[in-house]
């Protein structure tokens, strides 16, 4: 018997999914309808991003893999693992050799991504698309025709991600300040909702942004979302968000034609309001972050 766990780490949560498999031929066979496969463990756990909290992340994937090993036997076993932050390589390289020396693991047996990564080998199973992940932060991965990949956004909250929702989120808060400071309290329906949040004056709010993390600001990104139809500040953001994400697929797209999958918290309620160019290249991704990693795993196998 084999195992594989496969990992998908992100900005709001981490989900998590086990396979014993006794032929991955087979598996591999069978994998292509994915309904028909279910794993022999999975659970959600806590939010890891290298970029945001390095040791907590790592932390995070340890934990995570332990729970797994509860439910195997085989002492073959691969871990794949798709997780934001990834992409800078000190961040890969601390994450891979602590996990390589706590779980006494061999280099083959541990595959480490960025989620771009991930996500776009699942969103069609190896196919080639493009991929916007809008959850937490954003970021956009083209997977070519002839396996080759490029990576657009993903900067990070302080100084990227926008058209993610921790961003979206900023823009809601800033508001919120502008109004405080033009009218002395909270008078659109964003702000007042916004400051039931975070407070309604100068020492309140300035606590919060003190502690205030990518997935704290995320978190305000709904209250956009539900009041855009309602006010009139909420409407611009959510307006400016929209353009945000039509401008990293437009240079996703390049001159290519590919086919566009978006994926994340934020996809449902996004893609419907981007401009009918772009809405006409976006097909139904069939696959996750999780399901890219699967696949990657697979590949090495």
């Amino acid at each position: 018997m084999r195992s594989i766990i496969v990992i998908d780490a992100g900005g709001s949560k981490t989900l998590v999914r086990l396979y014993n498999i006794l032929s991955p031929e087979r598996f591999k066979a069978e994998y292509a309808n994915a309904e028909k496969i279910k794993p022999n463990f999975h659970c959600n756990t806590e939010r890891a991003s290298l970029t945001n909290d390095l040791q907590g992340a790592i932390n995070t994937i340890k934990a995570a893999i332990c729970l797994c090993l509860e439910h195997t036997g085989s002492n073959e076993l691969i871990i794949s693992i798709g997780i934001a932050g990834a992409g800078n390589n000190n961040n890969r390289q601390q994450l891979s050799t602590q996990l390589l020396a706590a779980f006494e693991l061999k280099d083959k047996q541990l595959i480490i991504n960025s989620d771009a990564k991930t996500s776009v080998h699942g969103a069609l199973f190896g196919k080639a698309n493009i991929c916007i992940a809008l959850g937490t932060g954003s970021v956009a991965m083209k997977l070519a025709a002839d396996g080759s990949e490029q990576l657009f956004g993903g900067w990070g909250f302080l100084i990227g991600d926008h058209g993610g929702a921790a961003c979206l989120g900023k823009v809601a808060v800033q508001h919120l300040i502008n109004q405080i400071d033009n009218h002395g309290r909270a008078k659109s329906l964003l702000a007042q909702a916004v400051s039931k949040q975070i407070g309604n004056n100068r020492p309140l709010i300035s606590s919060w942004l003190k502690t205030a993390t990518a997935y704290d600001f995320g978190q305000l990104a709904p209250l956009v979302t539900e009041l855009q139809t309602k006010c009139q500040a909420a409407k611009s953001a959510f307006a400016q968000h929209i353009t945000s994400v039509e401008q990293l697929i437009l240079t996703a797209q390049g001159p290519t034609n590919l086919p566009v999958t978006v994926i994340g918290g934020l996809a449902s309620v996004t893609t419907s309001h981007l401009n009918d160019q772009i809405q006409n290249q976006i097909v139904p991704a069939q696959g996750t972050s999780l399901d890219g990693a699967l696949v990657l795993a697979l590949a090495a196998l």
